[in-house]
Order: C-alpha cells, then sequence, then structure tokens
C-alpha cells in the first residue's frame, strides 16, 4: 500500500487562507452545488431521471447549474463537457485528453480558481464491484494521471445512486474500496494525519462525505491533489 505522509504540503500554500478568498469560495460553490441538486430533485427533469445514461444527467446539471450560479451569489461559471489536453511541445500534438462532466471556473481570484466534478452513476444499489471500479479507475484516476486538475489541487468526484437510503451504503463500499491495498496503491493514496487513506467525514470540504489525497509526483511539474467526495441520490 502506498503511505506517501505528505498531507501537510496539500493546500498549505497561502493562496488557500482565507485572506484570499479561495477556500471560502470553494466552500461556497460546494454548497451551492449540493443544494441545487435538492432543488432538482423536487420536481426531477425527465432529463436527470436516474434510468438516463450517466451524461444525460450530468448535461442538464451542469447546464442548470451555469443558468441559476449567478442568482445564488455564484459569479464563476460551470463548463459542461470541457475538453482538456496537455499539449507535448516537441512533438506538437496533444497528450493526456479527456472531457470533464463539470468544470467550475472563477477568474475574480488571483490565483484564477478552476476545478473539475466527475460524475458515475453507481448501480445497482448500494453500489456494484463493477461501478465501484469504474469510479476508480475512471474516475479518480484521470486526477491522479493529470488528465483533469494537472495544474490544480483540488477536485471533486460525485457518484450518483437511485434512493437516498443507499448514500451511505455506498459511501461505505467506496472507502472500503479505497483502503485495500492494490487500489490504494494504483491511486497513489496519501495517508492523512492519523495515518489513513481515507478521511470520513472530509475535513477540508464540509460538504463532502470523505476525503482521498493523491500523489502525483511521477508527473513533472504536477502537483498533489486532494479529492472531495460527494454521493448525491435521485430520489428521497
Amino acid at each position: 500500500m502506498v503511505t506517501r505522509a505528505r498531507h501537510f504540503s496539500l493546500l498549505s500554500d497561502p493562496k488557500w487562507q482565507q485572506a484570499l478568498g479561495r477556500k471560502d469560495t470553494v466552500d461556497k460553490v460546494l454548497e451551492f452545488v449540493v443544494g441545487h441538486w435538492a432543488t432538482l430533485q423536487k420536481n426531477p427533469p425527465a432529463d436527470m431521471a436516474f434510468t438516463n445514461p450517466e451524461p444525460k444527467i450530468t448535461k442538464f446539471f451542469g447546464l442548470s447549474l451555469r443558468k441559476h450560479a449567478l442568482s445564488h451569489g455564484i459569479t464563476g461559471i460551470f463548463i459542461v463537457e470541457h475538453n482538456v489536453a496537455e499539449i507535448d511541445e516537441i512533438k506538437q500534438e496533444l497528450a493526456s485528453r479527456g472531457r470533464t462532466d463539470i468544470t467550475y471556473f472563477s477568474n475574480a481570484l488571483a490565483p484564477a480558481l478552476e476545478f473539475v466534478f466527475e460524475c458515475k452513476k453507481l448501480v445497482p444499489p448500494p453500489v456494484g464491484k463493477s461501478s465501484r471500479r469504474q469510479y476508480a479507475e475512471h474516475g479518480v484516476l484521470r486526477f491522479v494521471n493529470g488528465i483533469y486538475a494537472r495544474d490544480g489541487d483540488i477536485g471533486f468526484m460525485i457518484g450518483l445512486v437511485d434512493e437516498a437510503t443507499n448514500i451511505g451504503p455506498t459511501s461505505k463500499a467506496l472507502t472500503r474500496m479505497m483502503q485495500g491495498g492494490d487500489m490504494a496503491s494504483l491511486l497513489r493514496l496519501i495517508t492523512d494525519e492519523n495515518g489513513e487513506v481515507v478521511s470520513e467525514p472530509s475535513t477540508r470540504f464540509a460538504a463532502c462525505q470523505f476525503e482521498t489525497q493523491h500523489a502525483r509526483d511521477h508527473i513533472e511539474g504536477c502537483p498533489d491533489v486532494v479529492l472531495g467526495h460527494f454521493t448525491f441520490a435521485h430520489r428521497r
């Protein structure tokens, strides 16, 4: 198991101090994202039905976030299906290409704030083995390998479940998976101050169910990343 004890270096840069407004802004955006999902579920749009493919659900959600952000005091912009890639200047070609589900961007701060929300539909309830691996290998690993948030140090995973009663069991299933030796190594997990690879509840993002930290020292110039994890339900 990877047990890199570098948690003190993460989010310790002065840019995270409240004087610069960065943490306050992140907390405010996360509060809006969680609250807007709950608002939509009071009268669920057809495009957000759990029976729909994940891209259809997240596209509607992302565009709705963008439409309603300003009225909730969010001055940045939500971008849906944002293309990202690293440019290899020597070969003059794109590398590490991907497309995020939802990206939030604000240039109102210095430095500018940008972070990704990657969504994964988790079935069957509470969550099957295949879905757990998809969540890790086609979600979390995209952050770990610098496809998402290559120049940033935070990101967010959103697991989608059918019923609210499955939120707790799903979170537990995901945290158990990440605590396994093989998965902890694959995801390059860093231990927290308690020697754990999963912080539950999240210590940095009050809105999240749990939090993980990932080493990215295998990528030149790429900072380590902290991921906050949500589980959203379609029916309550």
